[in-house]
C-alpha cells in the first residue's frame, strides 16, 4: 500500500471528503475534479498525476491561471476536459495547452486571449468540443481556427 505525506492526506480530505486510499479504491469510474477553491501548485499536480486515468474533468473556472500555471498543467496529459471559465488565462498559456493531446472538451470562455492566440490550438487533434467567449472576436482569425479544427 502506498504511504500517504499528511499534507496530501489532508487535500483529498479537504477537497474531496475522502482519503487518497479510498479514491484509489474507486476503480472504472470517471472522476470529477472541480479545484476552483484552491491555488494550483506543483504539489497539488503531483497529487494529481498518479489518478489521470480516472479523473475525466478538471474545473479550473474563477482562478487566475498564470505562465508557471500553465506550465504545471500542460503535465496532465491523459486529460480529457479542461474547464478554465473565466480566468485570467493569458494568452503566453496557450502553448501549454497544446501539450495536452488526449483533450476531447476545453472551456475558455471570458478567457483573456484572442482568436488569433487560440489559432494553436488547431494542434489539438482529439479535441471535438472547445467553448471559447471574448469580449472581441476578430473573425478572420476565428474563421481560420475553425478551417484548421474542422476534420
Amino acid at each position: 500500500m502506498k504511504h500517504y505525506e499528511k499534507k496530501e492526506k489532508r487535500f483529498w480530505k479537504q477537497q474531496f471528503q475522502c482519503k487518497p486510499e479510498d479514491f484509489e479504491k474507486q476503480s472504472g469510474e470517471q472522476l470529477n475534479l472541480n479545484l476552483w477553491s484552491i491555488p494550483l501548485t506543483n504539489e497539488i499536480i503531483s497529487f494529481l498525476v498518479p489518478y489521470l486515468g480516472k479523473v475525466f474533468e478538471i474545473n479550473l473556472t474563477h482562478m487566475d491561471i498564470t505562465n508557471e500555471d500553465g506550465n504545471m498543467l500542460s503535465n496532465l496529459t491523459q486529460l480529457r476536459y479542461l474547464k478554465l471559465k473565466d480566468t485570467a488565462l493569458i494568452a503566453d498559456c496557450i502553448p501549454f495547452l497544446t501539450k495536452l493531446k488526449n483533450q476531447e472538451k476545453l472551456h475558455l470562455a471570458l478567457i483573456k486571449a484572442n482568436c488569433k492566440d487560440l489559432l494553436l490550438l488547431s494542434q489539438l487533434k482529439s479535441l471535438k468540443l472547445l467553448i471559447v467567449g471574448m469580449d472581441k472576436i476578430n473573425h478572420g482569425a476565428l474563421s481560420e481556427l475553425l478551417k484548421k479544427t474542422q476534420v
